[in-house]
């Protein structure tokens, strides 16, 4: 067999077992933010809160009253590593926004990506600790 049929073979691979699992995921669980594979890869602090944003984004109660408070001081780390070349990115952010009362309120928020060949893929989204 041919090295590039070999490689052809295993990105198949972990491509199925990467929508496998995604398939058995509750919805809520996992959303994805669609960067491109290779882009996510080469630049993964800023593919992970682009995805961040994104996912606060579509989450809001009111998208277009979001502010994106301190983002000089937001923390963008690396968490782990798997085997598979897969990495997971931690990203504490401040988001501004109206709530259902029309009231502005700063919101400190956990975002857990992954980052790999598929792009970047968020995991979670929550309050911040």
């Amino acid at each position: 067999m041919k090295t590039s049929t070999k490689f052809s073979l295993a990105a198949i691979a972990v491509v199925a077992a990467i929508s496998i699992w995604l398939a058995m995921t509750p919805a809520g669980e996992v959303m994805e933010m669609r960067v491109k594979g290779w882009y996510a890869q080469a630049y993964p602090e800023s593919s992970s809160v682009s995805a961040c944003k994104a996912e606060t984004l579509k989450t809001a109660y009111d998208p277009s009253s979001i502010e994106w408070a301190n983002e000089a001081d937001w923390l963008v780390k690396q968490t782990s590593t798997y085997t598979s070349g897969h990495t997971e990115w931690e990203v504490k952010m401040q988001v501004r926004g109206r709530n259902g009362f029309g009231a502005l309120m700063l919101h400190s928020r956990t975002c857990k990506v992954m980052i790999g060949q598929i792009g970047a893929l968020v995991l979670s989204m929550g309050s911040a600790e």
